[in-house]
């Protein structure tokens, strides 16, 4: 073999790779067009975090016992006069008080979930579950959050 040759044959030998069998590209059809269906793809939209009630947890949406619908619990204290903004005493996180409109139950919006409490007098509200509870008091003029009527406020409003 002279060295002529050989470019020569490394063109056949690409040519020859090149082309597949009828078989082989129907095959490489179909699996190109399995992975593009839908049914076998695992997509996630962003935005598509409505929970059971329709709200968007990415649009800071979560649902509101009280009001029925879904608010932004951060917005709630410009928007509405029925609401509370409180500060954390580390200065980090916010809770907000929603009233009803009668005044006889409060929903709270913190770092530790939403809790709707009951009225316990004209300055003060509770949530009891088993052996713990959280409390809402007006003390000296501003709204106060904590854990136990007995101890100290969480959260205040400023």
């Amino acid at each position: 073999m002279t060295l002529k040759s050989l470019p020569i044959l490394a063109l056949i030998g690409c040519f020859a790779a090149c082309t597949g069998t009828e078989k082989g590209n129907q095959d490489a059809a179909k699996d190109s067009v399995a992975m593009q269906k839908p049914d076998t793809l695992t997509t996630h939209m962003t935005g598509n975090d409505a929970d059971e009630h329709g709200c968007r947890g990415s649009a800071g949406m979560q649902w509101s016992t009280l009001k029925q619908d879904c608010i932004r619990s951060f917005e709630l204290a410009s928007q509405d006069s029925n609401a509370v903004e409180m500060l954390s005493t580390d200065k980090t996180q916010i809770a907000v008080a929603l009233f009803a409109p009668d005044r006889a139950k409060a929903e709270i919006f913190y770092a530790g979930g939403t809790k709707l409490l009951d009225k316990k007098s004209e300055t003060s509200y509770v949530f009891n579950a088993g052996s713990g509870g959280i409390f809402l008091e007006k003390r000296k003029g501003k709204w106060e959050l904590g854990d136990t009527p007995e101890g100290g406020a969480d959260y205040r409003q400023q």
